[in-house]
Formats: C-alpha cells, structure tokens, sequence
C-alpha cells in the first residue's frame, strides 16, 4: 500500500477586497467557468451545490490541481473538472514555453465546449491572465434554477 503525499492548498493570490468580490459572486453562482485554476478554484469548490469548470494549460498544475480534489473533495452537493488544454510545452503560470504549439491555442478557451453533455452555461466567468477580473456571462447563457 502506498502512502498519498499531501497536495499543499492551492493559495488564492488576489487582494482582499477582490477576494471577497469574487467570493461573493462565487457564492451566487450555481455554475462557474474559469481559464487558469488554483486557489479560486478550491474557493469555488467550497460553495454547495456548485459545479465548477477550471481550464488549465499546464498539465502538472492541472494534475496537482485534480489530486487536491482527490484529497479535499468539494463541498456538498459540488463538483470540480479540472481541464487540461493542450498548448505544448508551458512555462511559468502556464504560457506557453515557445509559438511550437500556436495550432493548438485555441483549444484553450475552447476545450471546455468539447463536452457539451457534462457542459452547463457559467453564470460567472473568470480569466487569469494580464488582468485578472470576474466577467458576468451573457444572459442568454446563464443558468439559475427558478
């Protein structure tokens, strides 16, 4: 039998007062899409009762990310999928290592549509990247139950 390393919490790296905004819209949300996972995505894996979507294009981080879920399952009622988009060789925060794999850069944004069965609409969307902001989702692609 072998012994499961600990996986070390993701930590959420935002300033307090945008930490407790998307806590907020988080809390709202029944379903929640993100490009880019880490401690935004243990967040949202904490609220009930909702399904969380995380893009992720290095495929160690998206590993670990998969194994702390493993380890720490989401809330009640909740479910985290962690998707790995294929860019090639990445580098730090998961930019690409060099343009070797731009055919496949749109797979990024993309890959979670591949699956449109286990696919439900985001009310919120979250993109890590030169900036880091929650986007409401268009209205004709958001859910909440009646």
């Amino acid at each position: 039998m072998s012994v499961m390393t600990p996986v070390t919490r993701p930590e959420l790296t935002l300033p307090d007062s945008e930490a407790a905004r998307l806590r907020a819209a988080y809390e709202a949300a029944e379903v929640v899409l993100e490009y880019g996972s880490g401690g935004s995505t243990v967040m949202a894996g904490e609220m009930p009762n909702t399904k969380v979507f995380s893009v992720e294009s290095d495929p160690d981080w998206a590993a670990m990310m998969r194994e702390w879920f493993a380890q720490n399952p989401p809330a009640q009622g909740s479910e985290v999928d962690v998707i790995w988009a294929d860019l090639g060789e990445t580098k730090d925060w998961g930019y690409p290592k060099n343009r070797s794999g731009y055919m496949r850069y749109a797979r990024y944004p993309l890959a979670v549509w591949e699956n449109m069965m286990s696919f439900a609409s985001p009310m919120w969307c979250w993109w890590m990247g030169g900036f880091a902001r929650a986007v409401p989702w268009p209205r004709p692609c958001a859910r909440k139950s009646p």
